[in-house]
């Protein structure tokens, strides 16, 4: 798997995540221990087994970060961390996990689940900020890996895949679904470097990924170009250990900011990797979204699926508003978009945005993409969208025949090699100013839209029944395509 082509999968480098994935248990293991055995308080104030054990305030500011290691005996985990603990990580080599929870390292015969529980807690791991591998809480389980935080703020810093919130569920061989799964809510979570973010459920097995947040969240750039940097991220089918299975990705984000700058951004992303599931991003009104990146532009909400499964969705649901920036080159890696939605195969794409606005800036800026290789799109747009701030942008664009996606993406303004296209299904309702759309319909039809400031209903139309090329800011008759 690649990650310099702007239309493939949104990967994680695998080169840089084995690393990690090392580098994280290497880290878990230098810390103290809660062991099967362990009655005692470990690190002064945690106590009990490892399926019930309760870290106190008493043991802040917890120098040495809180591990539970069930490594070996795949036992059960339930981690309950009682407010007001604070966990601080001194200078030191780093690579540390502030607070984490494992009874894997890989395929398992059986599954036990681990939970991580936390109410008012604050973590600081960013004295370490030229070492890599710095988490705030961090499961690997090979049954279901759930952390609950609330009125929780975790700072991380570092080189790269620094992650305030973790959770993976790694693959077994039991043939059950397992779920990873983050619900947090908090002041703010705060991130650096590069393949890092603000929260990540990644599952490996079968099963879904779910991640539900409120909160700011900010995630810097970090140094190098290539690999990207993500706000909040649910993936479902992870290859890495086994091949892809089945489940769902889904990303809800309540309230809250999310700042995401770096070298190929993206602020929210629900990502399908397997061979069944279904992809779906819910904001809620008066949440932000920004994203910048210094390489290439990203996209602020973005929904993925590599199923080929018809039955399966692609579903955006989107109120926030949303600043997508990248540079003003036209390289077609350069994408700056406020939502994108693609499905290589068969897959229903639905995306509704109903937010104060969108706004792009930068070379090949769309305010929305839907791209399908042969499923149907729909397209709800209440909200005013922005893109006129760089070359090649266009307000919506969506294609379900397959066309751009066999194409090198970027080259917008290039109608002609578009007019292949067919079985497409779009119902577009603008509410617009000084830009332009793309609309892809059925029947060989492009439409080309300019400076829409009326609401158009593109499902019935007759007006554009044969269209090619339409003004309708004059509401004038079709143009034809010379």
């Amino acid at each position: 798997m690649t990650c310099d082509a702007a239309i493939r999968p949104p990967c994680i480098l695998r080169s840089v995540g084995a690393g990690r994935r090392k580098l994280l248990l290497m880290a878990a293991s230098a810390l103290t221990p809660l062991t099967l055995s362990v009655a005692e308080p470990a690190l002064a104030q945690c106590a009990g087994l490892l399926d019930n054990t309760t870290c106190t305030p008493g043991g802040n500011p917890y120098p040495s970060g809180i591990n539970a290691d069930g490594v070996g005996t795949n036992a059960p985990i339930n981690l309950t961390l009682l407010p007001g603990v604070n966990v601080v990580i001194p200078p030191g080599p780093g690579g540390v996990n502030a607070v984490n929870a494992a009874n894997t390292t890989g395929v398992t015969l059986g599954s036990a689940n681990i939970t991580i529980t936390a109410n008012d807690l604050t973590i600081a791991n960013v004295a370490n900020p030229l070492s890599n591998n710095n988490t705030g809480l961090r499961i690997q389980s090979s049954g279901d890996a759930i952390i609950t935080a609330t009125n929780t703020t975790i700072d991380v810093n570092g080189t790269a895949s620094d992650w305030a919130i973790l959770a993976f569920a790694m693959p077994n061989l039991t043939g059950f679904p397992h779920v990873a799964s983050v619900n947090w809510s908090g002041q703010r979570l705060t991130s650096s470097g590069l393949e890092s973010g603000g929260i990540q459920a990644d599952n490996r097995g079968i099963g879904n990924a779910i991640v539900v947040a409120s909160g700011d969240v900010n995630v810097v750039a970090g140094t190098g170009v290539g690999p990207s940097q993500y706000g909040l991220l649910a993936h479902s089918g992870d290859t890495l250990l086994v091949a892809s299975a089945a489940g769902d990705a889904s990303v809800t984000y309540n309230s809250g900011t999310i700042n995401v700058d770096a070298a190929r951004p993206r602020g929210i992303l629900a990502w399908v990797g397997g061979n069944s599931g279904s992809a779906t991003v819910t904001t809620a009104a008066g949440t932000v979204i920004n994203v910048s990146g210094t390489q290439f532009g990203g996209p602020g909400v973005y929904v993925f699926s590599s199923s080929s499964a018809a039955t399966d969705k692609l579903t955006a649901n989107v109120a926030s508003a949303i600043t997508s920036s990248g540079p003003v080159t036209t390289n077609s890696a350069n994408l700056p978009a406020g939502i994108r939605a693609l499905n290589g195969a068969a897959a229903q794409i639905d995306v509704t945005y109903t937010g104060p606005g969108i706004t792009t800036f930068g070379g090949n800026g769309t305010g929305i993409t839907a791209l399908s290789g042969s499923g149907s799109i729909t397209v709800n747009s209440s909200g005013p969208i922005n893109t006129t701030n760089g070359s090649n942008a266009v307000g919506i664009l969506a294609d379900s025949s397959g066309t751009i996606l066999r194409r090198s993406p970027g080259l917008l303004t290039d109608r002609y090699q578009l007019l292949s296209l067919r079985n497409n299904s779009i119902i577009y309702k603008p509410s617009l100013s000084s830009l332009s759309i793309f609309l892809i319909k059925g029947s060989e039809k492009i439409l080309l839209l300019f400076m829409s400031s009326w609401a158009i209903d593109m499902g019935s139309q007759p007006l554009f029944s044969n269209c090619t090329l339409c003004d309708v800011s004059s509401r004038t008759a079709c143009i034809p395509v010379s």
